[in-house]
C-alpha cells in the first residue's frame, strides 16, 4: 500500500472523515488525527486568527511539491490554514500577536505535530502535519481531555431539506446551464439541496442554474461524504437521496 511521507497509509478515501471546523470544514484521517485537527483548527481561529474561507486544506491525493514522496495530505494527517496568507515559501508571514501565538500553538503540539514554519529548508507556514503514530497521538489527546470526536460533517441532511418528498428531477452534469446555454432548472435544484446541507453557500450565485467549478465540487464532497462513489460532479438518483430527495 501507498504511504505517505510519515509513514501512514495514502489514497484511502475510506479513510477520511470531513467535519466542521469554524466557518467551513476540513477532511482528515478518522480517528485520533481528525480529533487532534479539528481541536487544532479551531484552536488556530480562537487563538492566532481567523480561518478564511476558501484557503484552508486538508486530504489531498498528491505528491509533496517539488519532490516525488506522497504529501501527508494524501494520508489525510496534515492540514493547512489560511493558505494565501502564508505562501509556500515565504518565511514570516505571521505578525504582531498572531506569530506570538502561532509560536505558542506550534510548541504545545510538538511532541505529535510539525508546523511548516519550522522546516530547516523551504518554509511553509500554511502547513501542520502529524509526525507520530496514531496510538501516541491517541495517548497525547486523553493527556489533555481532548476525547470528543469532530462535529459531523454536513454530510447528514437536515430533516427540512426543501427536497424532501420530491422526486429526482434527472441528471445534471458539469457544464450544464453553461457555454450559453440557458440556466438549468435540473441543476437548480440540485444547488438548493446542496446549499440546505451547507454544501454551497447560500448566495444567489449559488442557485444559478450554472453546473460550474463550484457545483460540481460540492457534488464530489457530498459523494465522499456519504460513501457514494466519487465522480466529476455529476448529480443523479443517489446524490439526490443524499440530499433529501424522495426515492
Amino acid at each position: 500500500m501507498a504511504k505517505s511521507q510519515n509513514g501512514y497509509p495514502a489514497n484511502d478515501r475510506s479513510c477520511i472523515v470531513s467535519f466542521d471546523v469554524p466557518g467551513g470544514r476540513l477532511s482528515a484521517r478518522r480517528g485520533p488525527v481528525a480529533i487532534f485537527f479539528a481541536w487544532l483548527a479551531t484552536e488556530y481561529h480562537q487563538r492566532v486568527e481567523p480561518l478564511v474561507w476558501p484557503g484552508n486544506w486538508g486530504y489531498a491525493e498528491r505528491v509533496v511539491r517539488g519532490g516525488t514522496d506522497l504529501s501527508n495530505h494524501a494520508s489525510g494527517t496534515a492540514e493547512d490554514f489560511n493558505a494565501p496568507a502564508h505562501p509556500l515559501g515565504v518565511r514570516g508571514t505571521f505578525k504582531g500577536r498572531a506569530a506570538t501565538e502561532v509560536r505558542k500553538l506550534a510548541d504545545e503540539v510538538a511532541e505529535v505535530c510539525r508546523w511548516g514554519g519550522d522546516y530547516k529548508g523551504r518554509p511553509d507556514e500554511m502547513h501542520w502535519e502529524v509526525v507520530v503514530p496514531e496510538a501516541v497521538l491517541a495517548a497525547w489527546l486523553e493527556r489533555r481531555g481532548i476525547t470528543s470526536g469532530p462535529a459531523p460533517a454536513r454530510a447528514a441532511v437536515a430533516a427540512s431539506s426543501p427536497l424532501a418528498g420530491r422526486p429526482c428531477p434527472g441528471i445534471t452534469r458539469p457544464g450544464d446551464g453553461m457555454g450559453g446555454q440557458p440556466a438549468s432548472d435540473v441543476t437548480r435544484a440540485y444547488q438548493e439541496g446542496l446549499i440546505a446541507a451547507g454544501y454551497l453557500p447560500n448566495t444567489k450565485g449559488s442557485r444559478d442554474g450554472r453546473h460550474g467549478a463550484a457545483t460540481a465540487a460540492a457534488i464530489r464532497q457530498l459523494e465522499a461524504d456519504r460513501g457514494l462513489t466519487v465522480d466529476a460532479g455529476t448529480g443523479g438518483p443517489q446524490v439526490w437521496q443524499a440530499l433529501g430527495g424522495a426515492r
